[in-house]
């Protein structure tokens, strides 16, 4: 009997060193799309993920949340916002992991939307000066660190066409400030507006009569697609780049679309904890079926020393016999 426990305790150790990782699903967000990778935020940090495929890889460990990823035209960097130095900026790091450059000092909110045609990353920042949280729209040049404004008012997001340069923005709305509300048909419902840059240009709006609230405007081939909640929830529209013809794509009702990429005929965005797939051509919508191979430090029971700080609701339960039932 004694004999055989040393051959039992190798055999558990040889089990556990040789037996895979548990994969399980997680919450996934704020996805990158170009060619078949997608690189998203997952449990604080960014993971890769090839279409098709199942298991994601963990690109980053850092305690800071990193988020807002942007894959660049040639997919050989990410850019995203993470706070590593006591501010969220935004910062760059190959693909293939490697140590992160800061790129912006702002030392205001920054939120990355994608990459310019010339290799620029587009970036807007809450100004310093003028009305409060009034949004700016910036580039910055990774190599040269050159930041350029772009001269729009109260710009929260945007996109530049390759095709003609013209900048498509997002004027006001409350998606910025974390503000969850539905069916805010106000005066700060975000619009789409169009400006062509040029020493005498003005911009113009793009889609006067829309009434919803406009967000995450991205541009391919001759359409403008956007995040609009007209419909109610937060799904997926598209315009022509001259403001005609407005189409909601996407219908969900169950949770707001959230974070949106699009590349090459197909959007990836976040819908509840799941990423889903959508092709613009017959528009179907898949959910990604990506696992986590992860020790889930999330999910791991923890002591917690005052409960009550993080109570947001009560209610009394009165026993049947109170009742007289």
């Amino acid at each position: 009997m004694s004999g055989s426990c040393p051959l039992r305790i190798g055999l558990l150790a040889a089990l556990l060193v040789t037996s895979p990782a548990i994969a399980a699903e997680g919450y996934y967000s704020s996805p990158s799309l170009r060619g078949d990778t997608v690189v998203f935020t997952a449990e604080g940090d960014l993971w890769l993920y090839r279409l098709g495929g199942e298991q994601a890889d963990r690109l980053t460990t850092h305690p800071s949340l990193e988020t807002s990823a942007s894959i660049s035209a040639d997919a050989s960097q990410i850019a995203f916002v993470a706070d590593y130095e006591g501010v969220a900026e935004a910062y760059v790091m190959p693909i293939s992991g490697g140590v992160p450059k800061r790129l912006t000092y702002e030392n205001e909110r920054v939120y990355v939307h994608g990459w310019t045609p010339d290799g620029l990353l587009l970036y807007s920042t809450s100004s310093r000066v003028g009305a409060p949280y009034n949004m700016t729209l910036k580039t910055v040049d990774p190599d040269s660190m050159d930041v350029v404004s772009i001269p729009l008012a109260d710009a929260f997001d945007g996109a530049i066409d390759p095709g003609s340069g013209d900048v498509f923005f997002t004027q006001f709305g409350l998606q910025w400030s974390g503000d969850n509300a539905i069916y805010y048909r106000g005066g700060m419902r975000g619009k789409l507006w169009r400006y062509p840059p040029g020493p005498d240009s003005e911009a113009s709006i793009l889609t006067p009569g829309h009434s919803g609230s406009a967000r995450r405007p991205m541009t391919e081939g001759d359409k403008l697609y956007f995040v609009s909640d007209a419909s109610g929830r937060d799904n997926l529209w598209s315009v022509n780049l001259d403001g005609s013809d407005v189409r909601q794509l996407t219908y969900h009702d169950d949770f707001s679309i959230q974070g949106v990429s699009l590349d090459n005929g197909r959007l990836v965005y976040q819908l509840g904890a799941d990423l889903r797939l959508l092709d613009l051509a017959s528009l179907e919508s898949r959910k990604l079926e990506i696992k986590l191979t992860s020790d889930h430090p999330g999910m791991r029971e923890s002591w917690v020393n005052e409960p009550m700080k993080f109570m947001t609701t009560a209610r009394v339960s009165i026993p049947r016999q109170s009742r007289g039932l």
